[in-house]
């Protein structure tokens, strides 16, 4: 009798497995002390970790080592906040992230503080910065102040 409920409740916890196991499809993580990020590959999906371990979602673009964030939900894991305080957490949120690949780190562009160190890049090659990019840029900057055409 017992190997039968053994192995009735193994053979029900193989299938739970498969349901709630975590997403596997994962781009690119970064995570610090008290907030994390992950892109996701199906339907470019993003989950951000913030401030009470608040959980937003949303999409995202990624162009070069540029991170466009467009928030869909927010998840409040912590009950503590009040309505007006969340629309103020809202507008402190990320909208644009840059990947500093030379020291492993995201940060945010805009006035949110957001940074953390990467853990995971698995970035398709069309998206990562090509190496020689910003000698090209300021090759082109020197020739427009030569030619004085600034403006």
């Amino acid at each position: 009798m017992k190997k039968i409920l053994y192995y009735l409740l193994l053979a029900s916890m193989i299938p739970l497995m498969f349901i709630f196991k975590p997403r596997q499809d994962i781009v690119f993580g970064a995570i610090n002390e008290s907030q994390c990020i992950r892109l996701f590959e199906d339907g470019k999906e993003f989950e951000l970790r913030v401030r009470d371990n608040n959980l937003y979602t949303g999409t995202y673009t990624i162009s070069k080592d540029t991170v466009f964030l467009l928030y869909q939900e927010h998840l409040e894991v912590s009950r503590t906040k009040l309505n007006a305080g969340q629309t103020e957490d809202r507008m402190n949120l990320p909208e644009v992230l840059c990947i500093f690949a030379n020291t492993s780190q995201i940060k945010s562009s805009n006035g949110s503080l957001f940074s953390a160190e990467i853990y995971l890049d698995k970035r398709q090659e069309s998206n990562k910065p090509a190496p020689g990019n910003i000698s090209t840029l300021q090759n082109h900057a020197d020739l427009i102040t030569a030619l004085g055409t600034n403006p």
